[in-house]
């Protein structure tokens, strides 16, 4: 189960929350259920007001609500859900009491709207036309407000026959938004289930949901609203009827993005007296992917403050994350926010908009358990009930249980994934890196590793030593959803700025590094030799890393080593079966660079290496590698790459093991920004250019064409191609093929995100064809999609 939390915490950040509620002096508590006055089944969700105040509720999933009156006063409760007719009750709050209320049905589409197809479009355009004017024009008068609002996030498995809530976080928070400046908040009281830290109870991040925006904004994922200013080019509304809700008369619209369109789906109610949205039930279109997310489905009602400005005044939220993957569960998260008391237009200091806009009360963990029965605006359901009770007790006695000693998972903890290829065989070892003060940037490590074919010890020593470092404060979190619960602890570690390392090894070396040693363990066992350019190494290397920022790594190392040839591969030693030792003296000087620009993300590389006989080298040479990549979101269309590469030669004579190539297709899998229908090594030299393209074009084509049944394997569809060229200026002392005049050229597609982690591709070689097998190349990937 310990996956399932870090999808939690990645979709908190994404949507955030608002939380918060403040309780008057005395209070009276008012409860019951909200049923169907036909069939007495209960109205989940149904909306419940206090006429003349800014102060409300909504019910759980079983029609039970709660409310908290002032003692003394009498009320007049206005309730409705979408399909009945409202009713409204009054209340003298003298005592505690219990009130059920039943609602009787009323179709929300009442009288079907007679016209013709294009009619319908052209009214519910006109509505829209209006909506949107109206809204331009108050909201251009909201500077700011502040908010109080209640908050509970459930995370749940299973499906929708058979589901388990695994964790409830509840929340209270002072919530403040100021144009120009966003949002920003207060948590003022948290409570959760024992299998969460109260420290991790610090999910308002992000601003409240308010559909009348332009754009719902989803981490780097911007979603034009229906109701932006500039909808109307990737909408189609359609008036589907007319009915009554909440008492008023509204129309029904119908909102569907185009196929190019990041956006909403469902439908819209629309008062039609004043144009204002009374309802809306939206989900994010097909066009919309975010990882492994299947659906988020949005229900928001509006509340008109100061006869001027329509807010929010609660918010429903599911999430849906559906893996591929048939081991993993459904995993649903829920969110229902009430918000209240609302205060606008009445000046908020900027000083709450600084860096930390997302702020926890002293006080917030000191609410005693039996008093949240009053600040809990929504009550909880039979399931979340027993949650708290489930999790609570099991949490308990695993701490009774728990043990500081030894485990079995510190013992695993140090041996590596066994691995297989050509020349080891089997190779088995075991590794470990020791941090002895997390406070203090030293790093230890070493390993050792026999292999059974080659029946050679290989070994590696190293130290990695910070030299100029910040100390920065973030939260450690570990644990399990089940058992002893996720637990979290602050800790100081340092931000290292320039480190020193070094190590010294004896290992194989290859000169392909593209493929993990899971995929060539996958390769070679399968009877495929997997040719990765092989020879021993044995030496020092040690050097500087400068990282200034996240964005940037540059680094200056020295490589002090012997190498030679494994097996009869003859590319240390060309032609000598004698295969001695040979001195490498290396200077490498390396920088690595990211960055984003107007939405596009930015990525370059560049390495330059010098050798000769003045650094203890018997090899004379110096070359520089370059390479740039581009990538961009184009919204429903997908992801485009491109990738530049170009290597040469400056001086010196290139050595086999250090030629330029392609990287290309194993035997078996291929590599994204890599060609896939060449053979290893097909093509060398001592200068390379080449341009790798890859579209992601998610399940556009499915969604074009209408098929519909795929839409449950979430496939994605691929296009790449590949043209470069290799040159051999001067002479070597070994044969090798280039691409003399002629560059080589490819190009294929795929489908991916096949169980989330395979990839399955075909390409075709345009130039270079051969006649002695097929110029189709099949190849299998791994990795995730997301």
């Amino acid at each position: 189960m310990r996956f399932i939390y870090y999808y939690f915490f990645l979709l908190i950040f994404i949507f955030g929350s608002e939380v918060a509620l403040s309780q008057p002096s005395a209070q009276v508590h008012l409860s019951g259920a909200i049923t169907a006055k036909e069939t007495g089944e209960p109205i989940p969700r149904a909306s419940i007001g206090i006429l003349g105040t800014q102060r409300g509720t909504i019910a759980n999933s079983e029609g039970q609500y709660s409310i908290n009156l002032e003692a003394g006063k009498s009320y007049k409760l206005r309730v409705w859900a979408i399909g009945y007719a409202p009713d409204t009750i009054s209340i003298t709050a003298g005592a505690d009491l219990k009130q059920n209320i039943s609602l009787a049905t009323q179709a929300i589409t009442g009288k079907e709207i007679v016209v013709s197809s294009d009619a319908s479009r052209i009214e519910a355009r006109r509505i829209m036309h209006e909506v949107i004017r109206r809204k331009t024009e108050w909201q251009s008068k909201l500077n700011d407000y502040t908010c109080s609002a209640y908050s509970r996030w459930n995370l749940r498995t299973g499906n929708e026959n058979a589901s388990t809530v695994r964790s409830v976080l509840e929340s209270t928070a002072d919530c403040f938004w100021k144009k120009g400046k966003g949002f920003s908040e207060t948590i003022t009281s948290r409570k959760q289930t024992a299998n969460f830290a109260p420290q991790l109870n610090a999910f308002s991040v992000g601003q409240i949901l308010n559909f009348y925006d332009n754009r719902i904004e989803f981490q780097d994922i911007s979603l034009i609203s229906p109701v932006a200013d500039d909808a109307y080019g990737s909408y189609d509304y359609d008036l589907t009827g007319t009915g009554i809700l909440n008492g008023a008369s509204v129309y029904q619209i119908s909102v569907e993005p185009g196929f190019f369109t990041e956006g909403f789906a469902g439908t819209i109610w629309i008062d039609q007296t004043d144009y204002t949205i009374a309802w809306l039930d939206l989900s994010t279109s097909k066009a919309v992917k975010f990882g492994p997310v299947k659906e988020i489905h949005f229900q928001q009602t509006f509340g008109l403050f100061e006869n001027n400005f329509y807010l929010p005044i609660d918010l429903r939220t599911n999430v849906v994350v559906k893996f591929q993957m048939p081991v993993i569960p459904e995993i649903k998260f829920e969110l229902l926010s009430v918000l209240q008391n609302y205060s606008i237009n009445k000046g908020v200091d900027d000083s709450l908009f600084q860096k930390k806009r997302h702020r926890v009360s002293p006080t917030a963990d000191s609410v005693k358990k039996e008093q949240w029965a009053s600040y809990r605006v929504i009550p909880l359901s039979y399931d979340e009930e027993r949650a708290y009770q489930r999790i609570d007790s099991t949490v308990a006695e695993s701490k009774k249980d728990s043990s500081s000693g030894f485990s079995i998972f510190d013992i695993l903890s140090f041996i590596d994934l066994p691995r297989y290829n050509s020349v080891e065989g089997w190779r088995f070892g075991l590794s470990k890196h020791v941090t002895p003060d997390e406070s203090f940037p030293l790093t230890l490590r070493g390993g050792i590793a026999y292999g059974l074919t080659d029946k050679q010890w290989k070994y590696e020593a190293g130290i990695r030593q910070g030299l100029i470092w910040n100390t920065e404060t973030r939260t450690q979190v570990m644990g399990e959803l089940d058992g002893g619960g996720i637990t979290s602890k602050i800790i100081k570690e340092p931000k290292v700025i320039l480190a020193l390392d070094a190590h010294y090894f004896y290992d194989i070396s290859t000169m392909r590094t593209a493929y993990s040693p899971v995929e060539n363990t996958i390769s070679s066992l399968l009877g495929s030799s997997t040719n990765l350019g092989y020879f021993y190494e044995k030496g020092f290397i040690g050097g500087l890393d400068f990282t200034p920022d996240s964005g940037g790594l540059f680094s200056v190392y020295y490589r002090r080593t012997h190498i030679w040839d494994v097996a009869h591969t003859f590319i240390v030693n060309t032609q000598d079966s004698t295969n001695p030792k040979r001195n490498l003296g290396l200077i490498e000087i390396s920088a690595d660079r990211r960055l984003a620009i107007g939405g596009v993300s930015l990525a370059g590389d560049g390495k330059f290496e010098i050798t000769s006989k003045q650094l203890g080298s018997d090899f004379t040479f110096s070359m520089i590698q370059l390479q740039l990549s581009a990538s961009k979101k184009l919204g429903a269309i997908g992801t485009l790459e491109l990738i530049g590469r170009y290597s040469t030669l400056f001086g010196g004579i290139m050595p086999a093991w250090h030629t330029f190539f392609f990287e290309t297709r194993d035997a078996i899998f291929s590599k994204p920004t890599y060609f896939r229908g060449l053979e290893p090594f097909e093509f060398q030299g001592n200068r390379l250019w080449s341009l790798n393209l890859e579209h992601d074009f998610f399940d556009l084509p499915t969604r074009i064409l209408g098929i519909h049944f795929l839409d449950q394997f979430d496939l994605h569809w691929l296009l790449h191609a590949g043209i470069g060229q290799i040159e051999m200026n001067g002479t070597g002392d070994f044969p090798i093929t280039t691409t003399a005049n002629k560059p080589y050229s490819e190009i294929g597609m795929g489908i991916g995100n096949i169980l989330n982690i395979l990839r399955i591709e075909g390409t075709w070689r345009l130039t270079y064809r051969r006649t002695d097998i097929s110029n189709f190349y099949p190849t299998l990937g791994l990795g995730f999609s997301f």
